[in-house]
């Protein structure tokens, strides 16, 4: 499928389910040209102004051939230009116009002045502060929780935006499932490369053999295929069949690119959304539906383990870990963002 088709599909999308809404494009599809060949396992970002309805959720969804990925964002996080420039999360996809939807006619002057301002030093840093922010939300979620599977989705979370920092820095898009192939790429471009195999220590990947993340993407498939399969559907945590092309295929590709160690963070943190899943009931299975056959070892391979997770406390410590090697992103961001002008 071609971008511009699954573009057109998001448009179809919102204008049955949202026809009253702004709404724009968001993530890395917002650089592509129409022409541009999408991966089966890539996503078309969409963020919808408003709260999510009651009969509707954010998450994953097939529509038109198109892979969807629906966010739903109160209207208050769009008060001015200077609130959306400071939100990393947000502001990356204004630099283009990726509009789907106006209605109220104020949301095109409002991506325009994004725009025109992205690139300011101030701006940059600001992001760069929102970025490590997220970090030390998440490090204190991590605190707060009670199951081990939390605390590393939390945990590792902390470790991934790390990676965000320094995008950002670089004024890149701080992509979710790639971040750390994407911070790979920013950080050896800028003579970097040890301080990225620092990135990966923290966060438990630098030492795996491409055998031990093999085995970990094989269990991680077998339960997420077992929760889908059970009903164990959790759209918001990307697990539905809809979701499966992301989870898997995407973690395939990474690894059948080399990537092996930058694949980990999606596997690690997918297996542990099923486990969660599975834990919290599944519902009945869809009709005529059994879970895939899976071999002993990978049903029971304990892929956190493989990363040292292997209880709370672990998750905790790796939390802690992301916090006390911020300050040296930090600084290794400010000399990024320097260099481009930023």
């Amino acid at each position: 499928m071609r971008a511009g088709e699954a573009r057109a599909a998001a448009r179809a999308w919102v204008a049955e389910h949202a026809p009253d809404a702004a709404a724009f494009f968001h993530g890395s599809t917002t650089e592509l040209p129409d022409d541009a060949a999408l991966w089966p396992w890539s996503d078309v970002d969409v963020v919808v102004v408003g709260e999510a309805p009651a009969d509707g959720a954010p998450g994953k969804r097939a529509c038109g051939g198109a892979l969807l990925d629906i966010a739903y964002v109160p209207r208050e996080a769009f008060g001015s230009a200077e609130a959306v420039l400071g939100r990393y999360q947000l502001a990356t996809s204004f630099r283009n116009d990726g509009i789907i939807a106006d209605p109220g006619g104020w949301l095109a002057p409002l991506q325009a002045e994004v725009a025109r301002r992205f690139a300011e030093p101030r701006w940059v840093r600001a992001r760069c502060d929102d970025a490590s922010a997220n970090v030390r939300r998440h490090a204190a979620r991590c605190a707060e929780t009670r199951t081990r599977e939390e605390a590393a989705i939390s945990a590792l979370f902390a470790c991934g935006v790390l990676a965000h920092v320094v995008l950002v820095a670089a004024q890149r898009n701080p992509t979710v499932r790639t971040r750390y192939a994407a911070a790979r790429e920013v950080m050896h471009g800028h003579g970097l490369a040890p301080e990225y195999e620092a990135l990966l220590r923290v966060a438990g990947y630098a030492a795996l053999p491409g055998d031990t993340v093999r085995a970990a993407f094989d269990a991680m498939t077998g339960a997420f295929d077992a929760a889908v399969s059970a009903g164990a559907v959790d759209m918001g945590a990307g697990i539905s069949p809809d979701a499966r092309p992301v989870a898997v295929d995407g973690s395939r590709d990474l690894i059948e690119r080399g990537l092996h160690r930058e694949a980990m963070y999606w596997i690690a943190v997918t297996w542990a959304r099923c486990r969660l899943a599975a834990r919290a009931g599944p519902g009945p299975a869809a009709a005529g539906e059994t879970a895939p056959a899976r071999s002993a070892s990978h049903a029971d391979r304990d892929v956190l383990a493989d990363i040292g997770i292997a209880s709370t406390e672990d998750a905790r410590t790796r939390a802690r870990a992301a916090l006390d090697h911020l300050p040296a992103v930090e600084a290794m961001a400010a000399r990024i963002a320097e260099r481009r002008g930023g």
